[in-house]
């Protein structure tokens, strides 16, 4: 599980596409990143929702508060019944995206 978590962060963080040049917003990495179609300004709202992130808030992929809490967010609405993986799983995780270290990051 780690593992999967892990290569979650790693896509979110270093995708451009996402929230790699930490240009992007829930929204346009939601909408315009490829992950939701049909359903993705309900996708995007439901994330910033539950992470408290405002849709056109830039995203800084070096905070792993951030990632962590959109990472949760994202589990919850693709498995429909909740998170698939345990806090200690999605420190693992995003430890292991971050070469061993989890950043700090920048507030909001």
């Amino acid at each position: 599980m780690e593992s999967g978590v892990a290569a979650q962060a790693e896509l979110l963080t270093t995708r451009s596409r996402y929230y790699g040049d930490g240009n992007n917003t829930i929204l346009g990495a939601i909408c315009g990143g490829g992950y939701a179609a049909s359903n993705c300004s309900e996708y995007a709202s439901f994330v910033s929702r539950q992470t408290g992130i405002p849709l056109n808030q830039t995203i800084d992929p070096n905070n792993a508060q951030q990632m962590g809490a959109i990472m949760m967010a994202q589990s919850r609405f693709e498995s429909g019944r909740g998170v698939v993986y345990t806090p200690e799983q999605l420190q693992a995780g995003l430890t292991m995206a971050y070469g061993g270290v989890i950043p700090e990051g920048t507030a909001g």
